[in-house]
């Protein structure tokens, strides 16, 4: 919905493509946007926010309160900065490490092996940044959290349920 293969085509969550990789990849986006979205707004809010953002032509959300937490924001908390990088970027992260989790080993006829190239090896997952980038992720998700904890008049049907960071030591 909100995240495409080809959103992985450049930057630092490039990945490599193939028309194979395409499929994957949306099989993947298809499966995590859903399951984040609906745990970071709860069930219902999750509903309402799809329909607004499927009921505009334009893909643009009609609900002011919807595209708050959509687009990316800074704020000032007492003795601290609140970030979101966005819905799209936080989607990015998560459906990313899903996905290069994954790299090492590939599903063929006779089971799932372990990729074993001739010239090189496997990168572990700290070498790959897969903890780093789901913080990232992590971040915004607490971010957009707490921006409707601080305007919970504006999100009364949410059910939260946190995530936390995964440590990579």
């Amino acid at each position: 919905m909100f995240v495409k293969p080809e959103d992985f085509s450049k930057g630092i969550l490039r990945l490599p493509s193939t028309q194979a990789n395409d499929i994957d990849l949306q099989t993947v986006i298809d499966r995590v946007e859903p399951d984040i979205l609906q745990k970071m707004l709860g069930c219902a809010l999750y509903e309402l926010f799809i329909e607004d953002y499927n009921t505009d032509p334009e893909n643009e959300f009609s609900e002011e309160r919807f595209k708050k937490i959509y687009d990316k924001f800074c704020q000032d908390d007492d003795c601290g900065i609140v970030q979101s990088e966005g819905i799209k970027e936080m989607l990015k992260y998560f459906i990313y490490v899903d996905y290069v989790n994954n790299f090492p080993v590939q599903v063929v006829d006779k089971g799932i092996v372990r990729v074993n190239a001739e010239n090189s090896e496997n990168a572990t997952q700290q070498q790959m940044g897969l903890p780093l980038t789901y913080n990232k992720g992590v971040d915004t998700y607490a971010a957009i959290q707490w921006f409707m904890c601080e305007n919970e008049a504006d999100y009364p049907e949410n059910n939260m349920q946190p995530l936390r960071p995964i440590s990579w030591l």
